[in-house]
């Protein structure tokens, strides 16, 4: 189902949330965006078509970035569903998860560790913990994984998420060009900065697109580099705000 007045402006624009348009928190929840920086997005989106594409499921995301405006697409649970502001316009479906109870039973035991349920699986959340506890958590993690075996293991910054369907970044890349009736005339470019967005790289390269990888070392999916979250906005404005 096409999105309907949709225009796709100069533009399109992927953006990971956690580590590209926020600085990556201890805890998931802290990682909110500035009213500044929410603003400035929705300027941009007023020359580009913007979809924010992230790990978390709606309400996670929603928790930490609020109501989403009308003219912004958010990509959520890695490519699983679309929504255009709040309003659910795709989704995947087919996902059979397993009980994860006894895996949250063990992970109480690791103070500071966060097991996070999504849409299409889980993820367990490390980074606060003392690296002997975490190597510890991984094969507690690992172990579950074997008996119920996902589609996918994605291992990101001192995170594990298990995906039980085949989405990823780039299934939802592709997918909202389809929704937007994107014939290929306009740019598109991806930002983010943790494996989980290679996908949405490779299929931005894919159709000729650029990407940009935030951090300090570029992976072959990357075109270019960015340092941080602020350089990320400083690019989309240059890039966005002062072309037609």
């Amino acid at each position: 189902m096409a999105v309907k007045n949709t225009k796709i402006l100069c533009m399109v624009v992927f953006l990971d949330y956690d580590g590209t348009l926020v600085p990556i928190e201890d805890s998931p929840e802290k990682a909110k965006i500035p009213r500044s920086k929410k603003e400035l997005l929705k300027k941009i989106a007023r020359n580009c078509t913007v979809s924010i594409v992230t790990g978390r499921d709606m309400r996670s995301f929603s928790e930490v970035f609020g109501d989403v405006p009308n003219d912004l697409f958010v990509i959520t649970s890695h490519g699983y569903r679309i929504y255009k502001g709040d309003n659910l316009i795709w989704t995947l479906g087919g996902c059979e998860i397993p009980d994860i109870v006894p895996l949250e039973k063990e992970i109480k035991r690791y103070r500071g560790a966060l097991l996070e349920s999504k849409d299409m699986g889980f993820a367990v959340h490390y980074r606060n913990l003392s690296e002997e506890d975490a190597k510890s958590l991984i094969v507690v993690v690992d172990k579950f994984l074997s008996v119920n075996p996902p589609v996918k293991v994605i291992r990101g910054k001192k995170v594990i998420e298990a995906i039980y369907c085949k989405a990823d970044k780039g299934t939802g890349v592709s997918k909202l060009l389809e929704l937007i009736g994107y014939g290929g005339e306009e740019e598109v470019i991806y930002f983010g900065d943790d494996t989980t967005d290679l996908d949405g790289m490779r299929e931005v390269k894919r159709i000729g697109g650029r990407t940009y990888f935030v951090g300090e070392h570029k992976p072959k999916e990357a075109d270019h580099i960015v340092s941080d979250p602020e350089k990320v906005y400083e690019l989309l404005i240059r890039l966005c705000m002062t072309s037609r």
